[in-house]
């Protein structure tokens, strides 16, 4: 095992070599011929990857030679021949020659995880002729294979791909890059509403335009999400209807709208109609078509697409054709060109079940749904997520791996039972705390859910591939990793753990009072009072017993874990840790409230809490320390200035652990051993 870690341009990356010295070549330059056709690409490639790249007109003789042709009939897809020093990659096309020099470099120990961040080899092993890499044509399983970044929230998309500035097109590229060498053929961010400032919408229109340049180079598309009404908007969207009116009215707002967006050169809008609050279903299904039709005249290339949301409250029924719905699915009832994605939400999938998240203990009309227009042939796409972060997810921080299980389970499932599914996007919402790691799998699924190229079938054996370059140690991570996904699919899923595993913030407490709901309810700890004796007992056998029990589970995969101190062992080790903790904070949080209240002395249970939040606090500065991105400061950052509702960097939540210091304070004025005022960790 040989490796280093070196800093290398922009951006910043983190390289940690592999390779047998004895059968390697010792850290030759790696000479690229391509055509004409896929230079201005590959350049973009090559910038973004790290080591000693080079694409040349012709291979020196002391070098690595890589020569790439046009060939093959199949589209994306790509063929690499070759052995020792001399390959040729055919592909059809720009996306199949980047897919294939990925592959290739993959082989030699190259891993593209995070955008700001890959794993180089020190050394280059010889690849044998019947290397598994080789000798095979690889086309897509999917057609659309997207990653959604959520600029609805202070993530790291947001100034990349909306706000523009110093260094940030730069910053977009490396993302579709790392998008690209992971099988990607798309990205989409949202839009939000601060272009209707006349200076906001001239810069934001450069920019945006210079992204969709360099990703149309690369040969990927482009969407944006659009919101269509302003009743359900809450978040700062940009929508198209502030208020619904007569038909011209209607019609001319769109138009006005929808044109400032038009004119930057998307490939695709998305429509998406809010949370909790909506229209009547026929302004609904008159509103989505009259969008289609205006786009139609506006730009006749543009696809459209619809948003099924989920949430299963009363409320949030109509009915519509004599049949009661969930509110969103009115969008299968618009013109059949605009094609209705389907949605869910957290760590949760298509077939088990969903927590209460958003009033649903399953999705079982979204999967319905998905299954019918697959067995029909209709067009479809599915749009689950790769983290949820308000208060959820990377915001608390808690690392979750059973992400992976449940994108790969959507997929294999579905495939199983009625075909595969023909589009994927995959709503991202940040990269650090391993979060990354459900981005690159899920998109290496969508290209082939049977891994290719050697890889092991399925989600498992990917997480094995990302970290083979360790050796030993990656071997040992990789099953850490996969046994902690198995771990929380059965706590946090099937036993509903999830729920206390997540923090809350006011807002959330304030939607609970309205029956508004998105996250999984729980006890709160902030009235344990209310409880009855019986239902005391209760959440200590139902949910404290099975906490513990999950902590020290979770305990146990963090000592199995390699003492590596590459920042890829460092990351898992720190979520792992900060996991277990999180664990035994809420569960000794629980029983120190309930012996209060019991009139037991809470002592131990709060030294317990207290030493896992102190705990948890040194953790989180390691990860500070320790970002994958070198502007990881500003995802952490108490303040700012930005176009979302949130103030703040995505992480700053769980830089300071508010969640955790809300509920100890909660329990604070509980106890009566203060008067507050406890944090509201909200906007």
């Amino acid at each position: 095992m040989n490796s280093k870690l070196l800093p290398v341009g922009l951006p910043l990356l983190l390289l940690v070599g592999c390779g047998d010295e004895k059968d390697a070549v010792a850290s030759p330059a790696v000479h690229i011929v391509s055509p004409a056709a896929f230079e201005r690409a590959l350049q973009g490639f090559v910038d973004h990857t790290g080591g000693d790249l080079q694409l040349v007109d012709e291979a020196g003789s002391e070098s690595v030679e890589v020569v790439i042709e046009q060939g093959l009939s199949c589209s994306e897809c790509y063929r690499i021949d070759g052995e020792g020093a001399h390959f040729t990659i055919t592909a059809p096309d720009v996306l199949g020659a980047q897919y294939g020099l990925a592959a290739l470099l993959e082989a030699w120990g190259y891993r593209f995880h995070h955008p700001m961040s890959a794993m180089v080899p020190a050394t280059i092993p010889s690849l044998d002729a019947d290397h598994p890499v080789l000798n095979t044509v690889n086309e897509p399983d999917m057609g659309l294979r997207s990653i959604h970044m959520h600029t609805l929230h202070p993530i790291e998309g947001l100034a990349a791909f909306w706000m523009g500035g110093e260094g940030q097109v730069e910053r977009a590229e490396a993302i579709i890059d790392w998008v690209i060498k992971n099988r990607g053929n798309d990205v989409q961010w949202v839009s939000l509403d601060n272009i209707m400032k006349a200076a906001d919408y001239s810069s934001w229109l450069e920019h945006t335009r210079a992204v969709i340049d360099a990703a149309h180079r690369r040969g990927i598309t482009v969407g944006l999400g659009i919101q269509l009404f302003g009743s359900g908007n809450l978040q700062q969207a940009f929508d198209l209807l502030d208020t619904v009116g007569s038909e011209a009215q209607n019609r001319d707002q769109i138009e006005a709208r929808l044109k400032r967006l038009t004119d930057a050169g998307f490939d695709r809008f998305n429509l998406s109609f809010g949370e909790f609050f909506g229209e009547e279903p026929d302004t609904f299904v008159a509103m989505v078509n009259l969008v289609g039709e205006v786009l139609e005249e506006l730009d006749p290339d543009a696809q459209l697409t619809t948003l099924i949301h989920v949430g299963d409250s009363e409320q949030q029924k109509v009915v519509y054709a004599d049949e009661e719905m969930i509110y969103y699915f009115l969008a299968q009832f618009a013109d059949p060109e605009i094609i209705p994605w389907v949605h869910t939400v957290m760590l949760y999938n298509l077939y088990e079940d969903a927590g209460g998240a958003y009033h649903h203990d399953a999705f079982d009309e979204h999967r319905a749904f998905l299954q019918e227009r697959i067995l029909e042939g209709l067009p479809t796409a599915y749009f689950p997520e790769s983290a949820y972060w308000i208060a959820f997810d990377n915001s608390v921080p808690v690392y979750l791996p059973a992400y992976m299980r449940s994108r790969w389970l959507d997929m294999a499932q579905t495939r199983e039972e009625v075909g595969p599914i023909p589009d994927h996007i995959l709503f991202s919402s940040g990269w650090e705390w391993g979060y990354w790691q459900t981005d690159v799998v899920t998109l290496r699924l969508n290209y082939s859910l049977d891994g290719g190229g050697g890889v092991e079938p399925g989600w498992t054996g990917l997480v094995r591939w990302m970290y083979a370059p360790l050796g030993s140690d990656g071997a040992a991570l990789a099953e850490a990793v996969i046994e902690l996904a198995e771990i929380q699919a059965k706590a946090l899923i099937d036993d509903r753990l999830m729920a206390y595993m997540a923090g809350r913030d006011s807002t959330i407490d304030v939607g609970e009072a309205l029956d508004v709901v998105a996250q999984p309810l729980r006890v709160r700890v902030d009235r344990l009072d209310r409880l009855s004796e019986a239902e005391r007992q209760a959440l200590r056998v139902e949910v404290l017993d099975p906490l513990d029990a999950h902590q020290a589970d979770v305990r146990e995969v963090l000592e199995a874990l390699p003492e590596g101190s590459d920042p890829w062992t460092s990351e898992v080790r720190d979520g792992v840790e900060v996991t277990a903790l999180r664990a035994r904070f809420v569960s000794s949080l629980y029983r120190a409230g309930l012996a209060s209240l019991e009139g037991d002395d809470p002592s131990d249970f709060l030294r317990s809490a207290d030493d896992a939040l102190e705990a948890g606090r040194e953790v989180v500065a390691r990860r500070r320390a320790a970002t994958h991105d070198p502007d990881g400061d500003q995802w952490m950052a108490p303040a700012w200035s930005n176009p979302t509702i949130y103030q703040y960097g995505y992480l700053y939540r769980s830089d300071t652990l508010c969640f955790w210091e809300r509920e100890r304070a909660k329990l604070d004025v509980l106890s009566g051993t203060s008067s507050g005022p406890v944090p509201g960790c909200a906007l």
